[in-house]
């Protein structure tokens, strides 16, 4: 007798607990999201920020407006071409012809050999508990024509996850429990054509390098041209640093470009200091010693200063 009624209220218990489940669902809105990028532009490094143009569409069982079931959460700006709705079988299709300017951290420490992950962010205007978003089926496409000077798209995904807010926003907890909002990422990954702009952004430091390692093969006691070669390649050098630094925003990071700046910086002083060994050596009459040094300190410092280079362009690729 008494396990029946036990077993009884257990039942009772689980029809309970699975019909707030389902009134709950019931009386909770869900949207399928999808987007359809038609082009990216105005790539903005030193501002963070890129724009994108693209249709974003809900087919949801709310009549809400687009825009008050979800959000662009880094949108810096929108700008609306046109927008549709549509009933169709109880559920409303609405959709929005998008141009907009998203937030993005520029990652630039491999530049230029560097990739991007360019995200358009969309968020539940409200918590699970009220809307629940959902990437739509075969939601996310790119179109065909798609091209970015200078950019060779990788590949393209959608990542689904949560965003907790430590906040009941003003409900003092008696209506808003859940406080997990949808977060979906239409995420493109985009890899940049770099050995033009590599070759372009350094073929001058390379230079600078080369023309200081000329003065191996001038006497020491002709100064002037001697360490005037090494002098003029450091002062190319830094000028080089300075256009190269104007493309890209500043960083505390040690990037790709530092690195090889600061290895050909360390490079031409070196030729100043074997150049000041070599003037002395030539003064005291150690000429064949002289001679020896100069050999053996340009084959030295050009075969590691190529290898060294090749080094730093392999471990960013």
């Amino acid at each position: 007798q008494t396990f029946s009624t036990i077993l009884r209220l257990v039942i009772l218990l689980f029809v309970l607990f699975y019909a707030a489940v389902a009134h709950s669902q019931e009386s909770r809105d869900t949207s399928y999201v999808g987007v359809f990028l038609k082009s990216l532009y105005d790539f903005s490094p030193a501002e963070y920020s890129f724009g994108a143009d693209f249709y974003l569409w809900s087919n949801c069982t709310s009549s809400l407006p687009l825009f008050d079931q979800l959000e662009i959460t880094n949108a810096k700006k929108i700008e609306e071409y046109s927008s549709f709705r549509d009933e169709d079988r109880k559920a409303f299709v609405s959709y929005k012809n998008c141009k907009v300017q998203l937030t993005h951290d520029w990652e630039l420490s491999n530049y230029p050999f560097d990739k991007q992950r360019l995200r358009i962010n969309i968020e539940g205007q409200s918590s699970i508990e009220f809307i629940y978003l959902l990437k739509d089926k075969a939601g996310f496409e790119i179109a065909d024509d798609l091209r970015i000077p200078g950019w060779e798209v990788e590949k393209f995904q959608v990542e689904e996850s949560f965003k907790f807010y430590r906040t009941d926003f003003g409900y003092r907890n008696t209506k808003f429990q859940e406080r997990r909002f949808n977060h979906i990422s239409f995420v493109v990954t985009i890899d940049r054509d770099s050995w033009d702009l590599y070759f372009k952004l350094f073929s001058g430091l390379y230079i600078a390098f080369f023309v200081s390692f000329l003065s191996f093969f001038i006497r020491p006691d002709f100064v002037d041209p001697r360490f005037g070669l090494s002098v003029g390649g450091l002062f190319a050098s830094v000028a080089n640093k300075y256009v190269v630094d104007a493309n890209i925003p500043a960083s505390i990071s040690f990037s790709f470009v530092d690195k090889v700046h600061f290895l050909t910086f360390f490079y031409i002083l070196g030729t100043l200091v074997l150049s000041s060994i070599s003037l002395r050596l030539h003064t005291i009459g150690e000429v064949q010693k002289r001679k020896k040094i100069d050999r053996r300190a340009a084959l030295i410092m050009l075969i590691t200063y190529i290898l060294l280079n090749i080094l730093l362009v392999l471990f960013v690729l």
